[in-house]
């Protein structure tokens, strides 16, 4: 259809330029017949015929009978130019006439109408030829017209074969051009929807790059609660989907870590107010202890004074004995050893007062140690113990110098009332031996115990200092522990400060609702006191 189509557009110009030619045709024939003097009237009848045949023909379309009657037509107007010339020399030159039309009637590229044409010029030449010869050439003879005839015939039907040759190849030629076309346009469609297909295409991916860019840009502004909703085309969807799977997971891992680190905080927070209390706690128990180890040390300076004065006292009752035994051994030496014993008695009433005083010391040191002790609780259980073996010392201490005591002033009536009592001196001196030998043998259980507690108390004196020292380690460890949990505190804090940027829809919203005006307070700081 596309073939055909471009064939009558390519004969229509051609077609039109035979019929306008035609009617062009009547002005040489009516000046030639003007200038040789030829009835010019008839000559323009008949050119004016033509022209209206050709005309008439040209309206009926670009159809064979039209390419024909035109093709004819124009024939006739050179049939008409030839007899113009008749008796004229130039009458057989005008014969050109004819292989022009020829000429121009191949521009239809159309074999039959070549064909068609060749046989007029034919028909003409031979019936003239016989029947008018005056109008087809200037000379009567026959003989040589009819040779004239073969020769314009044989030219015209060469011409005729080279024009329809090159009429058919130029048809060829258009079938191939219109072929070419016919694919080219149906590859040109093609493209168009390609083209059509690939601009969907565009669009499509267009849309999908602007919203995962859209997404994206709110991702990157801190927003996980971005989905995309609208679905993308098939080729797409998959993509969607995965964008908005790794969205959630980024904005439950996220959720979750805010979570955590809100737990974190909180638990970061209470042990940073645990270090605090317990590192003031434990610089109160150093300064405590360091009071303990002090009192203890005035303890162990008291006690080792005691050992040493119930030493000397010891040595004295010694010393005593062998006095009162000597005496009763010299009964000769009563009197002197009368005067000794008083003096000695003397001596003792000091060293009693001095037992008795020691004995109110060591009682009101006991005392005070079951007072650190109950301030101590359980730390003190051991104190306890040891200051209720001191108060029991010390009154045993106590009873002791009573008992002292009472012998001095029996001494003393003995020694008042000697002169009387000089026949029971030897027994009073075996009572007297024997009394202060049991005094002597109590100092030395006295003087025994003392040592003991003395030692006691030194071990005492040591474990105190070792557990001061643990103490004051324990306190700087706790220090250095609350520096610690401040530090993670901040640290905690600034990443939660960071995850807060971003907004996980209920996950947030849940988690700061977990979340005090007091969570952001920094621990209380400690104040460091020196034991």
């Amino acid at each position: 259809m596309t073939a055909k189509t471009d064939l009558f557009e390519f004969r229509r110009r051609p077609l039109r330029l035979l019929a306008v030619l035609t009617v062009l045709a009547s002005a040489p024939s009516i000046a030639v017949a003007i200038l040789l003097g030829a009835n010019v009237v008839l000559f323009a009848i008949a050119s004016g015929v033509l022209s209206v045949i050709a005309m008439a023909f040209y309206g009926l379309g670009l159809t064979l009978p039209s390419r024909l009657g035109v093709s004819a037509a124009l024939v006739g107007q050179c049939a008409i130019f030839t007899a113009s010339f008749a008796g004229h020399p130039w009458q057989v030159d005008s014969h050109m006439a004819f292989f022009a039309a020829l000429a121009v009637i191949s521009l239809l590229a159309d074999p039959i109408a070549l064909v068609f044409t060749a046989a007029v010029i034919a028909a003409h030449h031979l019936s003239l030829t016989f029947l008018l010869p005056a109008l087809v050439y200037p000379s009567s003879d026959l003989a040589g017209n009819i040779g004239r005839t073969m020769l314009h015939s044989v030219i015209v039907v060469i011409e005729t074969i080279i024009l329809v040759v090159a009429a058919h190849n130029t048809r060829r030629r258009i079938n191939t051009i219109d072929n070419d076309k016919t694919v080219l346009s149906e590859t040109m469609q093609t493209l168009e929807r390609e083209k059509s297909t690939i601009e969907a295409k565009d669009r499509a991916q267009s849309d999908v790059v602007n919203q995962l860019r859209g997404g994206l840009g709110r991702v990157e502004s801190g927003d996980l609660t971005v989905t995309l909703d609208r679905p993308f085309p098939n080729k797409y969807e998959d993509l969607r989907q995965s964008f908005n799977a790794a969205i959630a997971a980024l904005r439950h891992a996220v959720a979750e870590v805010i979570d955590l680190s809100g737990q974190i905080r909180l638990n970061s927070n209470e042990l940073a107010g645990s270090s605090s209390q317990i590192a003031h706690s434990t610089e109160e128990q150093s300064k405590a202890v360091g009071d303990i180890s002090a009192s203890i040390n005035e303890i162990s300076s008291t006690m080792q004074a005691a050992s040493l004065r119930t030493s000397d006292t010891q040595s004295r009752f010694q010393r005593t004995l062998s006095s009162t035994t000597e005496g009763a051994q010299a009964f000769e030496q009563a009197l002197d050893a009368m005067r000794a014993i008083e003096t000695s008695s003397g001596e003792i009433n000091n060293i009693v007062a001095l037992i008795e005083d020691i004995s109110f010391q060591t009682n009101l040191l006991a005392l005070n140690a079951g007072v650190e002790a109950s301030r101590a609780g359980k730390a003190g259980a051991g104190f306890a113990i040891v200051a209720s073996e001191v108060r029991a010392l010390a009154h045993r201490s106590s009873e002791a110098a009573k008992s002292i005591n009472a012998l001095i002033q029996q001494s003393k009536s003995q020694v008042v009332n000697g002169t009387s009592l000089v026949s029971s001196i030897g027994d009073t001196l075996g009572q007297i031996v024997d009394e202060v030998k049991t005094a002597s043998d109590n100092i030395s259980e006295v003087a025994s115990v003392a040592e003991e507690q003395s030692q006691s108390v030194a071990r005492i004196q040591t474990a105190i200092s070792t557990l001061e020292h643990v103490t004051q380690s324990n306190a700087a460890r706790s220090e250095e522990s609350h520096a610690a949990t401040v530090e993670l505190d901040r640290v905690v804090d600034t990443l939660f400060s960071g995850l807060q940027e971003f907004a996980v829809a209920d996950a947030s919203t849940s988690n700061e609702g977990q979340l005090d005006d007091n969570f952001l307070a920094p621990p209380p700081a400690i104040k460091r006191t020196a034991p």
